[in-house]
């Protein structure tokens, strides 16, 4: 499952989404994000989601790459940060 993250996520309802994907059992998630905006509110998801699921003791690791996405428009390639969320299966 890709989720796309722009610079006006809430921050609070992405890490609510994330929980709830990895609760579920969902084994594939990456966040996307362009520019910096995006990529600090991904982050800050990311973290907060984390603190979501400590206290049920479900753990995760994210590993980031870059990647070339469409451009708006057609308007060639654009680079975007994608964060590869991976469930650790143990206690944090």
């Amino acid at each position: 499952m890709l989720m796309r993250v722009a610079s006006l996520t809430r921050t609070a309802s992405l890490a609510g989404a994330i929980a709830n994907h990895l609760r579920q059992g969902g084994e594939e998630l990456a966040l996307q994000a362009i520019g910096a905006a995006a990529t600090n509110q991904a982050v800050k998801a990311l973290a907060t989601a984390r603190d979501f699921l400590a206290v049920e003791g479900i753990t995760f690791t994210i590993s980031a790459r870059w990647v070339d996405v469409n451009g708006l428009d057609g308007g060639g390639h654009v680079s975007a940060l994608r964060f590869d969320v991976r469930m650790d299966g143990g206690v944090g």
